[in-house]
């Protein structure tokens, strides 16, 4: 299969994973009850991209914004305002909104499920529901992230400086050729938006420079001593 036809397949594959469910789960007192986020497909596979710990403010060094958490009592269980609320923060950074009238609902539970929280309700300190969903659709950044992803590369016509020229290896890679030396320049889409790196060295492992565009780059690159 050529190139063309593994990005139309690998497109077609993220369409058909794309989450189009959110749901809030509540744990079991050996896991200290705590509230987790998680994304589903519209045939029902949990998206394992998309985990979202509630109410942990997780590992210390790693960015947490604290809209992100709630640290407070579970009063409605899995329909707690303050849960959707962190909730909504993780499901709009991950790319996603409520559907057009969608609400946060209880959601009914399996047969197995009831039975299993029947046996443990006389330790469960967080009231019920237990779990509660609501339908998701992309935003228009995510959208504009997936066409970015399996889209036409970009040109850099007009965005190399005088003197320089880019051959292209693959996918979003260059082989770049400076007045000072030689180099790799790749590209990346990402939710937050494009990143363009170049790489030095004999092997090109090494990061030269950074930026949000081409002409960013060489930018920062050219002023480097």
């Amino acid at each position: 299969m050529n190139l063309a036809g593994r990005i139309d397949r690998a497109r077609r594959g993220e369409l058909s994973s794309r989450p189009t469910l959110a749901s809030i789960t509540i744990g079991y007192p050996l896991t200290g009850e705590g509230a987790t986020l998680r994304l589903f497909t519209a045939g029902g596979a949990v998206c394992s991209s998309y985990v979202a710990r509630l109410t942990e403010r997780g590992p210390a060094g790693r960015p947490n914004d604290p809209a992100g958490t709630f640290l407070g009592e579970l009063s409605e269980g899995a329909m707690t305002p303050g849960l959707l609320s962190a909730a909504g923060w993780h499901l709009y950074r991950y790319g996603f909104n409520y559907a057009p009238g969608a609400q946060w609902t209880e959601a009914v539970m399996s047969n197995a499920e009831k039975a299993t929280r029947a046996e443990w309700s006389t330790s469960m300190r967080t009231p019920a529901p237990y779990v509660s969903k609501v339908a998701i659709v992309p935003t228009p950044a995510y959208l504009s992230y997936v066409d970015r992803m399996y889209g036409p590369v970009p040109d850099l016509t007009g965005q190399l400086p005088d003197g320089v020229t880019a051959a292209p290896t693959s996918r979003g890679w260059w082989d770049v050729t400076t007045p000072t030396g030689s180099y790799v320049l790749t590209w990346s889409p990402g939710m937050a938006g494009d990143r363009w790196r170049m790489w030095k060295g004999a092997r090109r492992s090494e990061l030269a420079a950074t930026g949000d565009s081409p002409a960013e780059l060489f930018a920062r690159l050219d002023s480097r001593p």
